[in-house]
């Protein structure tokens, strides 16, 4: 998978149908779960920002919703695991924005109270946490 990614990665600029992008946008999102599974998050942060700038971000969360999701999810929790906390936000604003169900913006929730906590902010890590158990019932 890792060759692959790497070799179609490298001539990416000269892809130029939106199924074959959106096809190698998946493919860096699974090298990049794997690399965080790994605990290699730098390495994951190369695929999964690869894995960005191939999808269209004006149609993408309509036309490759799930693959996004993903792809935002992963990429938040990456950028924490790296300690780029400054990028989270505007990725889960995203999600927030773009998920079609409470239960797709539970994974951003979970990333953005790890990010308050890091931040030094808990009482609005609990503050989130609450929101989230009380939108459960």
């Amino acid at each position: 998978l890792f060759r692959i990614t790497d070799q179609l990665n490298r001539g990416s600029h000269l892809i130029t149908g939106k199924s074959k992008k959106i096809a190698l946008a998946d493919l860096n999102l699974r090298a990049g779960e794997i690399c965080m599974k790994k605990s290699a998050f730098q390495t994951a942060l190369t695929y999964l920002g690869a894995g960005m700038r191939l999808i269209d971000q004006n149609t993408c969360w309509q036309e490759h919703y799930k693959l996004v999701l993903r792809l935002y999810n992963t990429t938040a929790e990456a950028q924490y695991c790296n300690g780029s906390l400054d990028v989270i936000p505007k990725l889960l604003e995203d999600v927030f924005a773009q998920a079609k169900s409470f239960e797709d913006k539970l994974s951003a929730y979970s990333t953005q109270m790890l990010v308050l906590g890091a931040q030094f902010k808990s009482k609005d890590a609990i503050s989130v946490g609450l929101g989230v158990l009380a939108a459960m019932g």
